[in-house]
């Protein structure tokens, strides 16, 4: 299998982003101010995951149970029949996934919605509005914020498609020396500035929300991006383990491929350099135990899947090196009887130089690669040893294990046991959700790219590919480093490419129910909003007229 190093710093950068804003998720945040006083909501807009049922959150599933009314179509509807069994139920006629209606028939649904869910507010009931996936990205619900700004609503998080999908490849696509942005986006429309062969990038991930009927004009556009055998997968029934699957290609054979499989009528495409080649994904051998890579929150386990709650219950053996279990994990029954192991060095970054040889390092980088090598080592040793045994292996990471996380390593290291990995939510989505705002509908925009500054090739003036993804000119989150790289820099840097009112967001410690920060403004503005009352040290900048 390749092997594609990994350059520390930024990935540090990230994974302290992660830590500290992988908690619960609190209500909604204020514009300019570390604690805000949030009445309880009337109405939660959540989310239920992609697929299977076992991918709702704890969270979502407890805001349901206490919700009176609740709403959403009827794939939901079935889906949750049980949960919902004794509910006040509105269902809203087709797959809310879907966009067939007539502005007319939109029309209508909607305002029955409002009427109703107004009805049960004065009533003083709780009114829960299911969407699939996540809400925020590419959720169709999320016109209810608008509809019902002048109540309290809270938006309750899910796993999205593109995290589902990803845990589908097993492959981290965040982040390497090739590239450490993922460009998300669907297929064009009339009046979207930021289309495919725009947005296509060579020093990104690209992954796209396709339909059927606009697979073939999206490959085209592809083609004249990207070489002929650059990596490619599609996603099936993304979720649904009984029917989910990847199939791989090259820009050149990948429509041939499909053609033999029965393609659904929507699925997600991965392309661009952090896909491994084809050839690499061979069926691994069966081995006697099983391995898992489990994404969970700190400080609050019920924002992971019931599905990672279920592994971690049957696990015998389970590799927590950030301590997830001991902050906040309160299903403590579900441990009893496990094994818990971390590697000696538990302070150790365990991702730090994989792939690469102590020649690459000196000094104080080199200490830490010995380290990071030393705990690999023994992570390799104990989790094949528990293989061999048929015992079943669970290894935790924070927020979702695919990206930008610590433990991404592993899908490549133990490929030959076929790791199976459970999506979970990053800090990414968190903020998202504190902001109630889409990042993926920004009226002539549809896109969102997903970004960390590298800190070296900033200080060397190269900025790697941050400044070609400023260039793409659609919606923007950017993880922020803590150190070296301020504010005002990447003000400055954003201004060569975007208007200088154009609005700006910056999120941090989101979730935290005391320290949560939140400043909107503009890029000529938000330095002053910012005051001399310094951010978390890690934080996520949003950019972009989704904001308005």
């Amino acid at each position: 299998m390749k092997i594609r190093t990994i350059n520390p710093m930024p990935l540090a950068i990230a994974i302290a982003l992660l830590l500290m804003t992988s908690t619960a998720l609190a209500g909604t945040g204020g514009q300019h101010s570390k604690k805000n006083k949030v009445s309880q909501p009337h109405i939660y807009l959540v989310g239920m995951g992609p697929g299977d049922a076992d991918l709702i959150t704890i969270s979502a599933q407890q805001t349901v149970r206490k919700a009176d009314l609740i709403i959403c179509d009827p794939i939901l509807a079935k889906q949750f029949s049980g949960l919902l069994a004794g509910k006040e139920l509105l269902v809203t006629g087709e797959d809310s996934r879907l966009k067939t209606e007539n502005s007319a028939g939109r029309a209508a649904k909607r305002d029955r919605i409002i009427k109703t869910v107004r009805s049960a507010v004065k009533a003083n009931k709780v009114v829960a509005i299911l969407d699939h996936g996540d809400p925020m990205v590419y959720g169709n619900l999320t016109w209810c914020l608008t509809a019902f700004k002048d109540l309290t609503v809270k938006v309750e998080p899910g796993i999205c498609l593109f995290h589902a999908a990803n845990a589908a490849l097993r492959d981290d696509i965040s982040f390497s020396d090739i590239a450490k942005s993922i460009i998300i986006t669907t297929n064009d429309a009339p009046g979207q500035k930021d289309t495919i062969d725009k947005l296509a990038s060579k020093s990104a991930t690209m992954v796209v929300c396709c339909s059927k009927n606009d697979f073939s004009l999206m490959l085209k556009k592809l083609s004249k991006k990207y070489s002929s055998e650059t990596p490619i997968a599609l996603v099936f029934n993304t979720g649904y383990t009984h029917k989910e699957k990847v199939v791989w290609g090259t820009i050149a054979d990948i429509e041939k491929i499909a053609s033999k499989q029965k393609i659904p009528k929507e699925f997600m495409v991965f392309v661009g350099a952090n896909l491994d080649s084809p050839k690499y994904h061979v069926k691994a051998e069966k081995k006697k135990g099983k391995l898992y890579l489990v994404g969970l929150y700190f400080n609050n386990a019920d924002l992971a899947t019931l599905r990672a709650a279920n592994i971690v219950e049957k696990s015998d053996l389970i590799i927590d090196q950030f301590g997830v279990l001991k902050t906040g994990f309160k299903h403590k029954r579900l441990l009893q009887g496990k094994e818990i192991w971390v590697p000696s060095g538990k302070e150790a970054w365990i991702w730090h130089g994989y792939g690469k040889s102590a020649d690459a390092f000196s000094g104080k980088d080199l200490e830490r690669f010995v380290a990071a090598e030393k705990a690999r080592q023994e992570t390799a040793v104990k989790v094949r040893q528990a293989i061999e045994k048929g015992k079943q292996v669970c290894i935790l990471d924070i927020g979702d294990p695919l990206t930008y996380a610590p433990w991404s390593w592993i899908s490549r290291e133990f490929a030959d046991l076929d790791p199976i990995v459970v999506p979970g939510m990053s800090s990414f989505d968190v903020a998202n959700a504190v902001l109630q705002k889409s990042v993926t509908q920004g009226g002539n925009t549809k896109s969102v790219i997903l970004t960390v500054p590298d800190v070296d090739d900033w200080l060397n003036k190269t900025c790697f590919d941050f400044d070609a993804m400023l260039e793409r000119q659609t919606s923007l989150v950017i993880f922020m480093p803590g150190y070296m790289i301020t504010l005002p820099d990447i003000v400055n840097k954003l201004s060569v490419y975007y208007d200088l009112k154009t609005p700006i967001a910056l999120v941090g410690n989101a979730g935290f129910k005391d320290s949560q920060r939140v400043v909107k403004g503009r890029l000529d503005n938000i330095v002053e909003l910012v005051g001399k009352e310094k951010m978390p040290q890690s934080y996520l900048i949003y950019v972009g007229p989704f904001l308005n």
